[in-house]
């Protein structure tokens, strides 16, 4: 197997568990496909984190972008048995959120609230902020 190819496979193929009793597993959205868990933890829920969009590719392609990451996300919370876990930052210093590319609304003290992403929307048409109550 050539390197490229063992590189897809290692980031796109879960490592499913053995006897190894009650574990852990950290992987990414493409991963969980497939798999279930007891509790399920879906972290990082921010707008500008997931989705993440490449803005200067072409809007077609970000579009394209933005329907695979809501399509993986859906994937991730529909692997849990009992409990969901959806988990993000509600403030972080604006050189950091600045830097990773994050949507932010108001700035106090150095630091801004981030805004929730918007694959948590209940309705079409409902923006994250009115959905999501950030403390």
């Amino acid at each position: 197997m050539d390197l490229l190819q063992e590189l897809r496979t290692v980031i796109t193929q879960p490592e499913i568990p053995g006897d190894q009793g009650n574990i852990i597993r950290v992987m990414s959205l493409h991963k969980s496909k497939g798999l279930t868990a007891r509790v399920v933890v879906v972290a990082g829920c921010v707008a500008g984190a997931i989705p993440t969009v490449d803005l200067e590719e072409p809007p077609d392609e970000q579009q394209r972008q933005i329907q695979e990451q809501r399509r993986l996300f859906y994937v991730a919370i529909t692997r849990t048995t009992d409990v969901l876990v959806i988990s993000g930052a509600a403030r972080m210093p604006f050189g950091d959120a600045k830097q990773m590319n994050l949507q932010f609304g108001k700035s106090q003290g150095g630091n801004v609230t981030l805004i929730a992403s918007p694959f948590l929307h209940h309705r079409e048409g409902e923006r994250a902020e009115d959905t999501v109550s950030l403390p």
